[in-house]
């Protein structure tokens, strides 16, 4: 990870958000558990067992939604998706299920508001 989690302010995290994979990487990826956070400049994701680390930024946030499936995987409950721009500046895709959505799509929203309405004012 390029950035340093530990100087940025954790403004939500959950233990147990459950994966269900990104989209540039296909259907055949295993869901998985892990700890996801916000921070004042990115979403960050780690897989317990896989290992696996996902860091998006927010400046590279284009859309969080509530879907019903990801990857045609589902849990008969709403799924956080998040839409972004990929390290090669594609569009790309990842889904959790979190315990509460909504309040991740406000809280996401409302810091790149934010981050937006600061680089702005320079």
């Amino acid at each position: 990870m390029d950035e340093n989690m530990s100087n940025q302010n954790i403004v939500l995290k959950l233990r147990g958000a459950n994966f269900f994979g990104q989209e540039s990487k296909g259907l055949m990826q295993l869901r998985g558990n892990g700890n996801l956070k916000l921070t004042d400049h990115a979403l960050h994701f780690k897989q317990w067992l896989k290992k696996k680390e996902i860091l998006i930024r927010l400046s590279d946030i284009q859309t969080v939604e509530t879907v019903t499936s990801h990857l045609h995987k589902s849990v008969g409950k709403p799924l956080l998706k998040v839409t972004f721009l990929n390290e090669l500046g594609k569009l790309d895709s990842v889904a959790w299920w979190v315990r509460d959505s909504a309040k991740w799509i406000i809280a996401i929203n409302d810091l790149k508001k934010k981050s937006e309405t600061y680089h702005k004012g320079y």
